[in-house]
């Protein structure tokens, strides 16, 4: 017996998200230089959410979330971009002796900050658009 559309599509919108800050943690746990396949990675898991979550009606509360969630996912895109106008050398670990990255943490905080901004805008504009 086949369920209905709405239960085979259901997705646990907390379990995705989780799925998705793991992703990006794991990415961030080994230190080293923003590369071609952490933009891969992000864009995936930005692809994962929009996919899962962009149609979907949010509160206010949800919004921030999902855009907070969108903007962390996005650093690792963001980070590659930067990596590669920062293309100065890189700087060596004296400890493990790998690459380092040219990203700054702070550069990383304003881009999340933006990001977060500007989805959680356009999300509120969809959300009020689609109550009229």
């Amino acid at each position: 017996m086949n369920a209905p559309r709405t239960e085979k599509e259901h997705v646990d919108t907390a379990a995705l998200a989780g799925a998705v800050l793991a992703g990006v943690l794991a990415s961030f746990v080994e230190p080293g230089p923003f590369d071609l396949m952490s933009a891969v990675l992000g864009i995936t898991l930005i692809a994962l959410l929009i996919a899962y979550l962009w149609n979907n009606r949010r509160t206010v509360g949800k919004s921030i979330a999902f855009s907070m969630v969108t903007a962390f996912s996005s650093l690792l895109v963001l980070g590659f971009v930067l990596e590669m106008m920062l293309s100065t050398p890189k700087p060596i670990n004296k400890v493990t002796g790998k690459e380092e990255s040219n990203v700054q943490s702070s550069e990383l905080a304003i881009s999340w900050v933006v990001v977060t901004g500007s989805v959680l805008l356009i999300d509120r504009l969809r959300m009020r658009r689609r109550t009229r």
